[in-house]
């Protein structure tokens, strides 16, 4: 049922039935049950023989209960009624035995024999619910008398060994008057939590005498602003919270774990940030005040889903995604996809360990971006009567112009003589043609499966893969089986358009030239690149892909058809981040410098606020081009990229050629 709400007019009437919803002979008998001393005949003839009610004769108070920040409920009592009669009301509508209620008006626990007009409870009065859990054998025990600090003043209170946080602010509300939601409570110097003992803190049962027990302080709470990368939040702390608590608060937004987070207060100048480097150093320690700023620092490893079957990825953070069963209820979550009908595949590998830990399967997830392959439907486990684990093995046969081509051996599982530096191979990270490659799945899995892992280990697009028994081409919806003899993949022909820095005296313009691969098997650095084309470039030429700078040994039928590369100077520079570790960072001229800022901060975790680009101290447009300034102001080593009193020269690296002239 609603309960009925509070309101202003006293000439307004009520439904107080609700709050009550138990007759009078049910709160007799249960009354009686409770506490024989009680009597409530009397009581009851009486409240019976008053017709209509009159103000002065009756008293609707509210009763704020301590378990619930939100839960209150009216009830209508007469001045001569007792607490006790209230407890019972209160354990009808709550079922909590009376024994477990503690009743406190004004800061004072209320005693069953006592009457509301005795305790001076007037018409409208707040009263605070404290329940004793179940667990707790003698509610009545006896506490300890403790003093909470507010601001100033120390008040006496006694504190039950079963008290909560929340009890301690029901008491100190009903003693102030005020709502005290946005404080929180200290002792020992440590935040006691809302459910937690206050007594259990630290310390607290090491004391004997009540004298020595240090004081509970009552602490507000205030706004400070939290940015991070790409985000910025406004949160809710106190003086006592500590570094740790922050950084608990800050998880979600930042979407990294607190033990790889660093936080760092200040406005972003070079000479005024303060790193707050210990987890237990709370707040006050480090001068962190109302409205104050702090930089969240931590880089976000990613996880690319990619479904080929919808032809749609999403992205998850690698620290909210601990097991392979996580990931499946993130896409079941997302797309409605049964997680027993889920595969994935990475680096050739089939997860069927739904409990394994991503690290288990290969301890570079969290040091790259990386791709996670997902198929369903078709061939699942419980559609196979004997399933099996299948291992096949790749050999390169033939390379003829415009065909990569493989013969498929089928490898058991339980054979001793195969040669266990086959399968080397599928582990590197390199994107060349290899010799031979190992595929692991089981007899479950489909054509379709196969061509994904291979997908997942070599980048072969799945559009690209035939695979074959004898000279027929096998369907994606059958399953794997020991008629497989041979895998092709016959890319369509690709046509590249380079983006190459202009002639022309327009500093910063791009020009295209179109180049056609004939060769299926060609990497990026056996293309041919007219030698005008290279003259243009100074330094060391290199091709980015989106922003980023390929790999020389890069396949050409990895780069999807339509791509657009653009072949530039590759300039460098080395950041050093809050840890110590340092990152290699590749842009090109053509980078404006807020690009330049967001790619360290997607590459190191640092927040593009926190950056500054200068030329001799003073500070650069974003929306300037390094080609710009190093044609309008000189040298690239006078561009500084500076972050927290340290600053780093971009240059021009030099690397083996990874382009031929021609």
């Amino acid at each position: 049922m609603k309960k009925p709400e509070v309101r202003d007019s006293d000439d307004e009437e009520y439904d107080f039935s609700e709050p009550c919803h138990s007759s009078e002979e049910e709160y007799n008998s249960s009354e009686s049950c409770d506490d024989s001393s009680d009597d409530d005949e009397s009581d009851s003839s009486e409240e019976n023989s008053i017709e209509p009610e009159t103000a002065a004769s009756t008293v609707t108070i509210l009763v704020k209960f301590s378990s619930s920040k939100e839960e209150r409920n009216l009830f209508k009592l007469k001045s001569s009624d007792t607490i006790s009669r209230l407890k019972t009301m209160i354990k009808t509508q709550h079922g909590v035995p009376r024994k477990r209620q503690t009743l406190v008006y004004r800061g004072r626990v209320l005693e069953n024999h006592e009457t509301l007009a005795a305790c001076k409870v007037e018409r409208w009065s707040i009263i605070h619910a404290i329940f004793c859990p179940e667990e707790i054998s003698n509610p009545n025990v006896v506490g300890v008398d403790m003093a909470v600090k507010v601001v100033s003043d120390a008040l006496r209170v006694e504190v039950k060994p079963w008290y909560t946080g929340q009890e301690i602010k029901a008491i100190m509300e009903s003693m102030a008057g005020i709502s005290l939601g946005d404080h929180v409570l200290s002792h020992w110097g440590k935040l006691i939590e809302d459910s937690s003992s206050v007594l259990s803190t630290e310390g607290s049962s090491n004391m004997i005498n009540n004298e020595d027990q240090p004081p509970i302080y009552l602490l507000s709470k205030f706004q400070i602003t939290a940015r991070g990368c790409g985000w910025e939040e406004v949160i809710m702390v106190s003086e006592s919270h500590t570094v740790l608590d922050v950084k608990k608060m800050v998880e979600d937004f930042a979407e990294v774990k607190p033990e790889n987070l660093m936080l760092c207060h200040g406005n972003g100048g070079d000479d005024k940030m303060v790193c707050l480097d210990d987890d237990e150093k709370t707040l006050l320690f480090y001068d962190v005040k109302e409205k104050a700023t702090i930089w969240v620092l931590g880089r976000s490893w990613k996880l690319t889903i990619k479904m080929p079957q919808v032809g749609d990825k999403f992205v998850l953070s690698y620290d909210k995604v601990g097991t392979i069963k996580d990931i499946k209820d993130y896409i079941c979550k997302k797309m409605g996809i049964p997680c027993s009908s889920q595969k994935l595949f990475r680096k050739g590998q089939l997860f069927d360990d739904e409990a394994a830990s991503l690290e288990t399967f290969n301890n570079q997830l969290e040091a790259e971006n990386s791709v996670i392959y997902v198929t369903f439907g078709a061939g699942d486990d419980d559609q196979v009567d004997e399933i099996e684990d299948i291992s096949l093995i790749f050999e390169r046969d033939k390379n003829e112009k415009g065909l990569i081509e493989y013969k498929v051996v089928y490898k058991s599982e339980s054979d001793e003589n195969s040669e266990s530096g086959e399968s080397s191979d599928s582990d590197s990270d390199s994107s060349d043609l290899v010799s031979s490659f190992e595929i692991k799945l089981r007899s479950s899995c489909t054509i379709f499966d196969l061509k994904t892992a291979i997908e997942s280990l070599n980048s072969f697009r799945i559009c690209t893969q035939k695979l074959y028994w004898d000279d027929q081409i096998l369907e994606d919806w059958e399953t794997v089986d020991d008629d497989i003899t041979k895998w092709s993949s016959v890319p369509a022909p690709l046509t590249i358009h380079f983006e190459t820095p202009s002639s022309s005296s327009n500093v910063g313009a791009n020009e295209k030239i179109v180049s056609a691969v004939d060769r299926a098997d060609e990497t990026l650095e056996e293309v041919l690149v007219p030698q005008e084309v290279l003259e243009r470039i100074r330094g060391q030429p290199g091709f980015f892909l989106d922003g980023i700078l390929l790999e020389a040994c890069t396949l050409l039928p990895q780069i999807e058809a339509g791509s657009v590369l653009c072949l530039n100077s590759v300039v460098q520079i080395n950041v050093t981040g809050p840890n110590g570790a340092t990152t290699k960072v590749h842009v090109n001229p053509s980078y404006k410098f807020k690009d330049v800022k967001e790619k360290i901060e997607l590459d190191c975790g640092i927040p593009f606020g926190l950056q500054r680009l200068t030329h001799d101290g003073d500070e650069l447009n974003d929306d300037m081009t390094i080609g710009l300034y190093e044609a309008s102001l000189g040298s690239l080593w006078k561009l500084r990229w500076n972050f927290c009193g340290t600053s780093w020269s971009f240059f021009y690296p030099w690397y083996k050629d990874c382009c031929r002239t021609g």
